[in-house]
């Protein structure tokens, strides 16, 4: 894979990978968007607004919410050697897509489970910690 920006209707890459291109020659190549990492926006409707109401009503702190929804959603097995282990992503390795996809498993958990009401996210929205 390789990665370039499209600038002014061309395609801009590293010198680097101009031997990588060179190798390509003749094949058919796939130009995509790339998702970017998830938003400041989606961290701080998150942390500001969805795991305080569920926190209220927990009782856990944040930082244990999160990891509550952390361990049930985004858990996953890796085997090695024979043995499996269960394995969890942080938050950081997330994309934005899936981010956004975290976020509603952990409203819808927490609106048919814990009968929490929380409001739609609001672009506008600055949290202060």
């Amino acid at each position: 894979m390789l990665l370039g920006r499209i600038k002014n209707g061309r395609i801009q890459i590293q010198r680097f990978f101009k031997r990588d291109l060179e190798k390509a020659e003749g094949k058919e190549v796939e130009i995509s968007v790339v998702d970017g990492g998830k938003t400041a926006q989606q961290l701080r409707y998150l942390w500001g607004i969805v795991y305080p109401i569920i926190s209220d009503v927990t009782g856990f702190e944040k930082e244990e919410v999160s990891e509550v929804y952390k361990k049930r959603f985004l858990t996953y097995s890796r085997s090695y050697k024979g043995k499996i282990y269960k394995l969890t992503k942080g938050l950081s390795s997330l994309k934005k897509k899936e981010m956004a996809e975290f976020i509603d498993k952990v409203i819808r958990h927490a609106t048919v489970e814990l009968n929490c009401i929380i409001p739609e996210s609001d672009p506008d929205f600055v949290y202060i910690d």
